[in-house]
């Protein structure tokens, strides 16, 4: 078996630790948020006893500000349905935290309705592919193997 390990040439980010104050997932089409949640806080989920999510009043709108300026920026390449989680960090302030698949991430409170909008983008068949598209494919590498 050949050994599966990593060019040292492979680039690898480094981050110090931070704590993350608070946390959102937003659901994302052709660059506008469609629904969105929080869904951590401090050391807890955001979800209450009685099965509800909870409210995120102006942290939400500021998480949102953030985003929006995000996807505002042309030099910022995204997928045309994705997923983006971002945070509060203590003493900094906003930051993504990681981009997910959208028919790889949780819904946590978002509107299941408006995900299904992001998923029936995300899940394009490969025959139906644009050439903007296809340099988002998953498996492009493969495409010749199969």
């Amino acid at each position: 078996m050949e050994s599966q390990r990593l060019s040292k040439a492979t680039p690898v980010l480094i981050s110090e630790p931070v704590h993350w104050e608070i946390e959102f997932r937003f659901f994302v089409l052709e660059r506008r948020v469609m629904t969105f949640s929080s869904y951590w806080r401090g050391n807890h989920s955001t979800r209450l006893p009685d099965g509800s999510w909870e409210p995120w009043l102006a942290e939400g709108e500021e998480a949102q500000n953030f985003l929006q300026a995000l996807l505002a920026d042309p030099a910022v390449q995204i997928p045309p349905a994705i997923v983006i989680d971002i945070g509060k960090i203590r003493g900094r302030g906003w930051a993504v935290i990681e981009a997910n698949a959208a028919w790889a991430a949780g819904i946590y409170g978002c509107n299941p309705l408006q995900i299904l909008t992001v998923l029936a983008r995300a899940c394009v068949s490969r025959s139906d592919l644009s050439a903007d598209d296809a340099r988002w494919e998953c498996n492009r590498n493969a495409r010749g193997r199969r």
